[in-house]
């Protein structure tokens, strides 16, 4: 099988604490799993991928609506090029940290709803 894309291997890294690229990995170059470990207790990560929505955007820059427990984000355009609307084009990847399941499923909604950010012209 191969390793699932768009980051999905950070996203298992980051709620579980499994080195799930490196497990994948390590069959390929007869590696064993001793040593890979979880943590005890999950972390909250809501992964999202930004991309215009309707038409092609250029991109110039993000600006977020509220404040938000950003723990990476990954660029995937640069400024000034032009990104296809989704679910062609992507501006970058964001992973952010919550309390709970409930306040990530929260923002997860407004997410989807694109209510969580803006792309600046």
């Amino acid at each position: 099988r191969r390793c699932p894309g768009d980051l999905y291997s950070l996203l298992i890294e980051k709620s579980t604490g499994f080195e799930y690229a490196e497990a994948y990995t390590r069959p390929f170059i007869g590696v064993g799993f001793e040593g890979l470990e979880t943590k005890p207790t999950p972390s909250y990560i809501l992964r999202h991928t930004i991309s215009p929505k309707g038409e092609d955007t250029p991109f110039i820059g993000l600006g977020f609506n509220q404040s938000m427990n950003v723990d990476l984000f990954i660029p995937l355009a640069k400024t000034g090029e032009t990104v296809n609307a989704s679910p062609f084009g992507r501006m970058g990847i964001l992973f952010i940290r919550h309390d709970s399941f409930e306040s990530m499923t929260k923002q997860h909604e407004e997410f989807i709803k694109r209510k969580m950010y803006t792309s600046i012209f």
